[in-house]
């Protein structure tokens, strides 16, 4: 597939709506979702499956805000033009709680140059783990991009980052320039794909 299908799902879990676990032997609080997600074209042929156990463990003695806020799980995937149905499912080991989720999204046609692909506001820029083998668009020299996909931000920051892809020439064999940065006030991402 063309370089300019690549797209990218990403889901995000409050921590504060999973179920902790204390383990007196090693003094760590953890969590621990299992996650799934599909996506099905028009005609209902499954094109792409993910899943993966994350698991997130902290010390509650070194800091009282220690713990993560989120846990995110980001996948990229080649895909034509055209609609698909995108199925996710997430598993809170410690509490036996499940939710799940359908949606419809589509993958326009490639435009004219040039051309954005949509804005991401984004948590930050962390380093990558050296363990991760799925090829992914937010990882790159060592870093990965958190995305913010409830779009809520701290009541006192007033810059946002955000994360988008330039594409100056559709055709061109040359990879795509990604972006970060920008400012403003008040922006909602909402759920993103």
């Amino acid at each position: 597939m063309d370089e300019d299908n690549i797209e990218l799902v990403a889901l995000e879990a409050p921590v504060s709506e999973l179920q902790g676990h204390a383990d007196s032997s090693t003094h760590l609080n953890s969590v621990h979702i299992s996650v799934l997600a599909t996506i099905t074209d028009s005609a209902g042929t499954q094109i792409q499956r993910f899943s993966e156990d994350i698991a997130r463990h902290w010390s509650p003695q070194i800091r009282s805000d220690a713990a993560p806020e989120y846990i995110t799980f980001e996948r990229s995937f080649a895909a034509s033009p055209g609609k698909y149905v995108l199925e996710t499912s997430i598993l809170d080991n410690n509490s036996g709680k499940a939710a799940a989720n359908r949606q419809t999204f589509e993958i326009s046609a490639t435009q004219s140059p040039p051309e954005l692909s949509d804005l991401m506001v984004v948590r930050g820029i962390e380093p990558a783990d050296d363990e991760s083998s799925e090829p992914d668009i937010l990882w790159g020299d060592g870093q990965i991009v958190r995305p913010n996909l409830y779009g809520t931000l701290p009541v006192e920051k007033h810059i946002v980052s955000v994360f988008f892809f330039a594409h100056l020439d559709p055709k061109s064999r040359e990879q795509a320039v990604p972006q970060a940065g920008g400012k403003g006030q008040g922006v909602d991402a909402g759920n993103l794909l």
